[in-house]
Order: C-alpha cells, then structure tokens, then sequence
C-alpha cells in the first residue's frame, strides 16, 4: 500500500544509467559504454574590480655629494699632472741624449775618424785610381798619414793635404774620376736631428 502512495514520486533509490562501479568495470573489460554524467562546470565569478595599471612613478633624482665631486676633481688634476710628468721627464731624456752625443761625438772623431776612414777607404776606391788626394783639417790630417802608413793598398798612392777649410771631423778623398766625402760632424748633426723629431712624433701621436 505504501507503494501505491509513493508511485507518483521520484524514486531516490533507482539510479538511471550505469553505475560508476559497473562503468569502471566495462571500460576495464573494453566494452563501449557511456561516462558518468559530469556535474556542470561552474563559472568563475567576475572580479568586483577591474585590474587597472598603477601610474608611473617619477624618478628621484639625487644630488651628487659633494665628497665625490671633489673626488672627481682630484683624480682629474692627478692625470693632467702625470701627464705633464710624462712629457717633461721625455723632454729632460731627449735633451740629455742630445747633449752627451755633442760631447761624445767629437771625442769619438779624434780617436776613431781616422781609423774608420781607412777601414772603407780601401773598398771604395777603384783599382785604376793611382793617385787619391785626401784633404782634412790638420788634426786629422797629422793621423791619416800615419793610417795610410800602415796599410799597403793606400800608402804610396795617397796624398794628404791639410786643409782648415775641411772643419772638424770631416775628410774629402777625391780621385780622378770620382770622390768620397767623410762627415762626421754631419752624422753628428743627423744623429741629434733624428733624436728631436722622434721625441716630436711621439709627443703628437699621444
């Protein structure tokens, strides 16, 4: 009888559809069956407040301190200095060699010209040359007859005549068809010419 009145009513004890045990069971055994209902997704509820950009900040500007400006300053005046060091200490090097080659120069002329000169003197001088005359200062003069003395291819065939005009550490040997020139106070001059203008071009390329 209590069926009867419960008939009409939705029964809770009935499920339609397989059970999700006997849906398990089937998908195991590979028998094609139909997935348990999914509960409806729910939606996600809209943000009471819309994310909105923050605005941008201005930049803080510090002021530089005063310790390290004057830091800046000192380490700039240490290098305009060390600068000015460098160039003068080249300038005091370049005038020290310029002066010590003045001095040493000469001194070498009087010792080794005439010993140079007969050294070469020998290979520049043509064989059909019979006669070579040599004018130097007399100094020099007084040593390259003794020079000429003691080597066998010049004594003989050498003429050496004193001559102021020559100036120091300087000797011309002339033969008749030709001549050579012995400068030493030129290689002198050169050599303290290139001195400077090395000095120079290293001072404008820096």
């Amino acid at each position: 009888m209590s069926e009867a009145i419960f008939s009409n009513l939705p029964r809770f004890d009935v499920v339609a559809g397989p059970r999700p045990a006997e849906w398990l069971r089937a998908m195991i055994a590979g028998e094609e069956t139909h997935a348990p209902a999914q509960l409806p997704e729910m939606e996600e509820p809209e943000p009471l407040f819309a994310d909105e950009p923050m605005p941008a900040q201005p930049a803080v500007v510090h002021p530089v301190p005063r310790e390290t400006v004057a830091l800046q300053a000192a380490v700039s005046g240490l290098a305009g200095l060390m600068e000015r060091i460098d160039q003068e200490s080249r300038q005091y090097a370049v005038e020290t060699a310029q002066a010590v080659a003045a001095q040493l120069f000469p001194e070498l002329s009087r010792r080794f010209l005439a010993e140079e000169i007969g050294r070469n003197l020998p290979g520049l001088l043509p064989s059909a040359a019979p006669v070579v005359d040599i004018y130097a200062e007399p100094e020099l003069a007084a040593q390259m007859v003794e020079m000429v003395s003691r080597h066998p291819s010049l004594e003989g065939r050498c003429n050496i005549i004193p001559s102021e005009d020559q100036g120091f550490g300087r000797a011309e040997v002339s033969w008749r068809t030709g001549g050579v020139t012995f400068d030493f106070e030129g290689l002198l001059t050169a050599c303290l010419n290139d001195i400077g203008s090395t000095y120079k071009t290293t001072t404008e390329h820096k």
